[in-house]
């Protein structure tokens, strides 16, 4: 609502901008900031897995700890991510 009426994103930008952009990110040229954002997906993702399992035990009020040792090795290798 306010970058549609009462300020504009553009009168931030100083200067003239490209016709095609500013180009790449400065942060973005480092290896490690290029993998990081996919890295973070794979460690939400993957945290659905143990999250289902754990949901699943609960609805069916499974009395047993098997599920968690199912999912431990699923969890820790996440749990890197």
């Amino acid at each position: 609502m306010v970058l549609n009426f009462a300020a504009s994103a553009l009168l931030a930008v100083k200067g003239v901008i490209p016709a095609d952009g500013n180009g790449l990110n400065p942060l973005l040229q480092y290896p490690e900031m290029v993998i990081h954002p996919p890295m973070l997906y794979l460690g939400y993702v993957g945290f659905s897995v143990p999250f289902a399992f754990a949901l699943g035990a609960l609805m069916m009020r499974y009395p047993g700890e098997k599920w968690i040792k199912i999912t431990r090795v699923w969890t820790m290798v996440t749990w890197l991510f």
